[in-house]
């Protein structure tokens, strides 16, 4: 009996010393992953700081620049009209653009084009109207910067992705992807309205379906690298949205995968032709491919 009791003893003593550490590891657990959790707060604090501090930096900076070429261009100007040589021709210039303002109607103005062409590219259905609408918005947005925050107010921004996202290979679906990716270069130009390019959800996406559907029209092709471009470089978050995305990231390489071997067989054809035109699409080639890799 008194063995019993002691072996009772000490298996409720074990029972309590496991028991014991058991709670200790918990609690220990419970710190670490409270300090964990303090630490990744502390961290994702300080990355959001960093980057309100970047942005903020960049603004400046973007902002600075801006506020230089325009003293540059009014300084210019100035020199320019103060010039004799260029009086004459200054002169005939005003007295054409007096003739044509007093014959010119409201409609003709640059507001009332970019206003129309805005109302043509978010309602209309047909391709026609819809294709000189970005022509018009693409010289627009050229212009002035003032037109592309007027763009992007508008929504013009989601429009075109949309626009493009439905287009295919034929002619006319080509010119519109072409006026649409230059007016979006345009807006990424200013750097009020840049960032409206690249939080947009289609963005990636839409640059990347023409990435790959328009892979063998140089133009098309380098014009949507330099758009990717320019936002991996400028906008972290776009550059994280692209990377955190497997399909596109999938997407990247299987175009890129496809140039180089395009670039070999166009090596080939060039090196045992003499054809211009073959060493002229190895180069084009190259350049696209060089582009991709950046």
């Amino acid at each position: 009996a008194k063995k019993m009791v002691e072996k009772l003893k000490r298996e409720a003593q074990i029972r309590k010393r496991e028991e014991a550490e058991r709670k200790a590891r918990d609690e220990a657990e419970r710190v670490k992953r409270e300090e964990e959790e303090r630490k990744a707060r502390e961290e994702a604090e300080r990355k959001a700081k960093e980057e309100a501090e970047r942005k903020a930096k960049e603004d400046k900076k973007q902002r600075g620049v801006w506020a230089v070429v325009k003293l540059q261009a009014y300084w210019r100007g100035r020199k320019a009209r103060k010039s004799k040589e260029n009086t004459k021709k200054l002169k005939k210039i005003a007295k054409k653009l007096a003739n044509i303002t007093e014959n010119m109607k409201k409609e003709d103005t640059v507001g009332a084009r970019m206003k129309s062409a805005l109302e043509i590219l978010l309602d209309s259905k047909r391709l026609a109207t819809v294709g000189h609408a970005c022509k018009e918005l693409a010289r627009m947005t050229r212009i002035l910067p003032l037109f592309c925050i007027e763009a992007v107010e508008q929504n013009a921004v989601g429009g075109l992705l949309e626009l493009m996202q439905g287009c295919n290979r034929s002619l006319p679906h080509i010119e519109i992807v072409q006026n649409g990716l230059e007016v979006l270069r345009n807006i990424s130009k200013c750097w009020r309205t840049a960032p409206h390019v690249y939080k947009h959800q289609l963005c990636a996406p839409v640059l990347l379906q023409v990435m790959q559907g328009y892979r063998d029209i140089p133009r098309l092709y380098r014009s949507v690298v330099s758009l990717l471009h320019h936002g991996v470089r400028h906008f972290p978050n776009f550059a994280t949205q692209i990377n955190e995305s497997g399909e596109q990231v999938q997407r990247i390489k299987q175009i890129s995968a496809l140039l180089k071997r395009k670039l070999e067989a166009a090596k080939k054809v060039a090196s045992n032709s003499r054809s211009r035109s073959a060493k002229e699409k190895y180069i084009t080639l190259k350049k696209c491919a060089a582009s991709t890799q950046v």
